[in-house]
């Protein structure tokens, strides 16, 4: 890859590690690179969902503490996100990430 912009073009830059974005084809590759991990639920208050190069976590429970216990197992179990993460050299960035409780208490 190289970086340009105004009159500059940069050295040649190796990248050992993702999909370009300039190439159309991309975004086809991705979702079919990524599409098992969006089938990682494994209960009915689990969901996965996906945009582009971007995936959700959603988990239904009776209160705050089962939903975190839900999301973290989703995350850390055997065959989960993080073990799709490592086998697919595909990481998540932590730094990216937000976590967003719902109620329908009033």
């Amino acid at each position: 890859m190289k970086l340009k912009f105004d009159d500059f073009i940069s050295e040649t830059i190796w990248i050992d590690n993702g999909i370009g974005q300039e190439d159309p084809l991309s975004m086809i590759l991705y979702i079919l690179y990524n599409a098992d991990l969006l089938e990682i639920a494994s209960s009915p208050e689990e969901e996965s969902l996906g945009y582009v190069d971007d995936a959700m976590v959603m988990a239904e429970a009776e209160n705050f503490n089962e939903m975190v216990e839900t999301i973290s197992d989703f995350m850390n179990r055997e065959n989960g996100r993080f073990d799709w993460s490592d086998s697919h050299n595909s990481r998540f960035e932590i730094n990216k990430s937000a976590v967003v409780h719902f109620t329908r208490k009033r």
